[in-house]
């Protein structure tokens, strides 16, 4: 089976000619083929980056859907982010270590480096 060719004449810079005629010498090629080569090897990575492209637009209108699946399944687990990480839940508990040892100098009138403290 023969692939179908045709003739196309292109304008290059003379560095990308050269570069091409010498990559083909040293392959034991001709340079229609390593352009041809070339060309589709840009074929199959744009294609796989409008594939990715798709697949992320698909995955990010899913998004919400899969939140609302996962919540309805592990309540739990839905956002623990924002259980975590939410500035009002750590307002709501105090460090209960730096408040004991706070009182405990407090109730020994001796400060940090162990002598009194003022009053």
């Amino acid at each position: 089976m023969s692939i179908e060719t045709v003739r196309v004449n292109i304008t290059i810079p003379i560095a990308v000619k050269e570069f091409i005629s010498e990559y083909a010498r040293s392959t034991h090629r001709n340079m229609s083929t390593v352009m041809s080569e070339a060309i589709q090897d840009l074929a199959r990575r744009v294609e796989a980056q409008e594939l990715d492209r798709q697949l992320e637009l698909a995955y990010r209108a899913m998004g919400d859907q899969l939140q609302a699946e996962v919540a309805e399944w592990d309540p739990a687990s839905a956002k623990p982010w924002d259980r975590v990480y939410s500035d009002e839940s750590a307002k709501r508990q105090p460090n209960r270590r730096a408040s004991r040892t706070k009182r405990a100098v407090q109730k020994s009138g001796k400060g940090v480096d162990g002598g009194n403290q003022t009053r």
